[in-house]
């Protein structure tokens, strides 16, 4: 996601390549940045509904040919594109030609007389994991940010298979990409072309928290110059091997299983992948990444040590390590792991983020604000800062700038189910429970996959004294997160309001389980405290439960 051949000197006249770096040194980030610039083209449907990105791979007298994803132009109807300087041209769909049976890919040609430059192929073999990549593209215009501008990020390869998923994706790398950046190129640090971007994490897995350590799917270079019939080198024949899975395709394997919902699967692939290679940094970040969505904390937390220990310059891993703390009160601890992501990369959003949230728990809001905003000013295209900001704001008692806040992150986001949850914990908190109550049903509408979103609506269905709603949103929570024992304790009160003492113990039993095995005190004796309910009467239990319901109406 080992073709070592370049053109032969005869063909140079052909294209009007790049500047072309000596063979072996590396360019700088600015350098690599305007080589994309240069080759990076964007690509429209006539009626501006799709968009994405293409490069250009040659010229031959005034045709240029130009390499995209073929998912980018596959509709029916007109298209223009959008080369470095600004200048249009028309392409009809009859023009795109598909590569290969199994890619990804298509090529499109225009005529223009004018001078573009050419991207320079390398070798996508030779991409190894850790080795510094860029992506370039135009991401689609937003709410936010209304024009299509070019955008450059930089990333590490976290897997290069040799057994690729479906439609050629081989190349997986850790860069932050947007919609609208499909068919864009993926090019090394000596800015030779090395893979066509695809593929981005989901929206549902970005919707589970800011914890992502880079799955982003490009198509190896090299297929196409297998695959084309357009490629001028002679190339070796294709041999068909029944080699072992490596590490890095147990890796994509993995990651995309647990994308599909394959968690079981997905689990065994990444231990396949780290039994292969004990040193496979990307394997346990994303194993951890794993742990923490199914509420496994303490694990999540030893294979980000261990990712962190392999690959200490890793930001992404220390975020989601501090995150996991946030989560298990290791506040200060949480903290220090974001500080060094910032440090680590300072222009990442998500940090910000996490820290804020970290700081406003410590009660530092003057400090959580100054972090809100400063996530703000890098990406004011991300709509989570703008929902937690807002939900400060209204705890503060700033109802209008919460408000504002709030559509603004709709706004950006308007189907992320992450916002609408984020903005129901909020109101909830601020009494609101039917406000809360729509928001969080608004969150599982748009992502069913979205656990403390359940959580939430089984707390406030608790509280509004509808025990059996409260008992079916837990239910849901723990299959998505089994692993988080506050929902087995909340659900135990609501099978204890309905007399069913039996299932109540159960559940704080289980609970009880699995707060010890992640070392959770406070909710483990927390439980231990509920038990004790079980030593009175039933005359007494029955006395105890309208009084209960009282108690729990006023918490927020």
């Amino acid at each position: 996601m080992n073709f070592k051949y370049i053109l032969p000197a005869s063909f140079v006249g052909l294209s009007i390549a790049l500047v072309q770096p000596q063979s072996g040194l590396a360019l700088t980030s600015a350098e690599v940045s305007k080589i994309a610039e240069s080759i990076t083209v964007r690509i429209e449907l006539a009626n501006g509904k799709t968009q994405g990105s293409g490069v250009i791979i040659k010229r031959v007298g005034d045709t240029y040919t130009v390499i995209t994803a073929l998912h980018v132009v596959s509709r029916e109807g007109s298209y223009q594109l959008f080369t470095p300087d600004g200048s249009s041209y028309p392409l009809e769909s009859s023009q795109i030609q598909k590569i290969g049976t199994d890619l990804d890919l298509a090529i499109v040609k225009f005529t223009s007389n004018k001078t573009y430059n050419v991207a320079k192929m390398g070798d996508s073999g030779q991409a190894a994991t850790g080795t510094e990549v860029y992506v370039a593209g135009f991401p689609i215009a937003t709410s936010a940010v209304n024009v299509s501008l070019y955008r450059f990020t930089k990333g590490e390869i976290t897997a290069n298979a040799t057994q690729p998923l479906a439609d050629g994706y081989g190349l997986v790398y850790s860069n932050a990409t947007l919609n609208g950046m499909s068919g864009g190129p993926v090019v090394n640090d000596k800015g030779e072309l090395v893979g066509i971007h695809g593929k981005a994490e989901t929206t549902a897995n970005q919707d589970k928290q800011i914890i992502r350590t880079g799955f982003n799917l490009g198509i190896p270079i090299n297929r196409y110059t297998r695959e084309s019939s357009t490629t001028i080198a002679s190339l070796p024949p294709r041999t068909t091997t029944n080699s072992a899975p490596t590490a890095d395709d147990y890796f994509l394997q993995g990651k995309s299983k647990y994308e599909k919902g394959e968690f079981q699967a997905a689990f065994r692939d990444l231990n396949q992948a780290i039994k292969i290679n004990p040193e496979y940094a990307e394997a346990y970040a994303s194993r951890a990444q794993m742990r923490y969505d199914q509420g496994d904390f303490q694990g999540a937390v030893a294979d980000f040590d261990r990712s962190i220990d392999l690959n200490p310059k890793n930001s992404l891993a220390y975020n989601g390590r501090g995150l996991t703390k946030f989560l298990l009160e290791d506040t200060q601890g949480a903290i220090a792991d974001y500080n060094q992501a910032i440090s680590l990369d300072p222009k990442s959003v998500f940090p910000f983020n996490n820290r804020a949230n970290a700081k406003a728990k410590l009660g530092d809001t003057k400090g959580a604000i100054e972090d809100y905003n400063r996530a703000i000013e890098l990406d004011s295209s991300q709509g989570l800062p703008y929902a937690n900001r807002g939900s400060l704001r209204l705890k503060l008692g700033d109802k209008k700038g919460a408000t504002a806040d709030f559509n603004q992150a709709i706004r950006i986001e308007p189907k992320s189910g992450n916002i609408y949850g984020v903005r129901g914990i909020a109101l909830y908190q601020s009494g609101d429970k039917r406000g809360a109550l729509a928001d969080l049903d608004k969150a599982t509408q748009l992502n069913p996959n979205l656990g403390f979103a359940y959580g939430g609506k089984g707390i406030v269905r608790l509280q509004l004294a509808d025990y059996q709603g409260s008992i079916r949103d837990f239910e849901t929570a723990i299959r998505l997160m089994p692993d988080v024992a506050y929902w087995y304790a909340i659900r135990g009160i609501a099978y204890f309001q309905i007399d069913n003492t039996p299932k109540a113990v159960s559940d704080w039993d289980k609970a009880a389980a699995i707060a010890k095995k992640q070392g959770n005190a406070t909710i483990y004796k927390q439980v231990q405290d509920m038990k004790k309910i079980t030593e009175l009467t039933p005359e007494q239990q029955k006395l105890l439960r309208p009084l209960l319901q009282q108690y729990l109406e006023k918490l927020q």
